[in-house]
């Protein structure tokens, strides 16, 4: 009690100070201006326990705040976890190898194409696919139909030969899809996959520096770029077009594998639908993993 007696009598000689020039400082600089004048208002402050005393600077030293004292500063607000937002169309673009060296795997392309399809026709969001093949050449298989009226592969339009015009099938698919209507509109989800078992040596009209070009423009608009490729290290082919290592995996070029690559198309695209996002997607799971 004596120490606040004590402050109470230095702060009765503060008196004499300016009012005015008091109450244009910040209540610190008040109070400092005061312990300048008046010491014996410190005085009593450094007597003064911890408990009860606020924060002092200047030539006094500093106390520590009253226990429960209002600092100005509110409490945290518990981090509210992201509700997953379903997209409102999907658009899915596959970009699918068909060179000489696919020989061998027509039959695991065609059926893991097919079990895709026939799985992911079951989506309630409205889902529209283009599928584009290519060897020395490009043909697009499947113009952008509603998933429901896609027609299954078949022997008869998956067949086997040429060489590797890879980016000249990507930038003519890019190209494609940037002129479609909306296909920028919030909450239409664009998914490009792209796999192929050997790398770029073909292509006449673009280089890989265009095609990076292409596609690090389309990524700023939010679609999603996937890189499946086998005899090579995908995820650094990925990264020199600008896909992101993590949507690139290698496969093994086997039966097995090329089956597997389906699987993981159709992982990703229930990801986006239900989610707008491939995060958290268990794709690369099933990949069969190649060297």
């Amino acid at each position: 009690m004596r120490y606040y007696k004590k402050i109470g009598a230095a702060l009765c000689c503060a008196l004499s100070l300016s009012l005015p020039a008091l109450a244009a400082n910040p209540w610190q600089d008040a109070l400092n201006q005061i312990l300048e004048q008046v010491p014996a208002v410190g005085t009593a402050l450094k007597n003064t326990s911890g408990a009860g005393v606020v924060p002092i600077t200047g030539s006094t030293g500093t106390a520590p705040a009253q226990t429960g004292e209002t600092t100005g500063t509110a409490p945290a607000e518990p981090v509210k976890p992201v509700a997953p937002v379903a997209a409102k169309e999907l658009d899915v673009v596959l970009v699918l190898d068909k060179s000489g060296s696919m020989k061998g795997l027509e039959k695991n392309t065609i059926d893991g194409y097919n079990t895709m399809l026939a799985k992911e026709r079951k989506l309630s969001v409205p889902t529209e696919v283009t599928t584009v093949l290519f060897s020395s050449n490009y043909e697009i298989l499947t113009d952008r139909q509603p998933i429901a009226q896609v027609s299954d592969m078949s022997e008869d339009t998956y067949t086997v030969r040429g060489a590797t015009a890879l980016y000249d099938a990507v930038g003519m698919a890019i190209d494609k899809m940037d002129a479609v209507k909306g296909i920028h509109d919030p909450g239409h989800q664009v998914l490009f996959v792209i796999i192929t078992d050997g790398l770029e040596n073909y292509s006449q009209k673009y280089d890989q520096e265009q095609i990076k070009k292409k596609i690090d423009a389309a990524q700023e608009q939010g679609w999603e770029f996937v890189f499946i490729g086998a005899n090579m290290d995908a995820e650094k082919v990925a990264s020199d077009l600008g896909i992101k290592e993590e949507n690139a995996a290698t496969y093994e070029n086997s039966e097995k594998g090329v089956q597997a690559n389906y699987k993981a198309v159709s992982q990703m695209v229930e990801s986006l639908a239900r989610t707008s996002s491939l995060v958290g997607s268990q794709w690369k799971n099933s990949i069969v993993r190649g060297n």
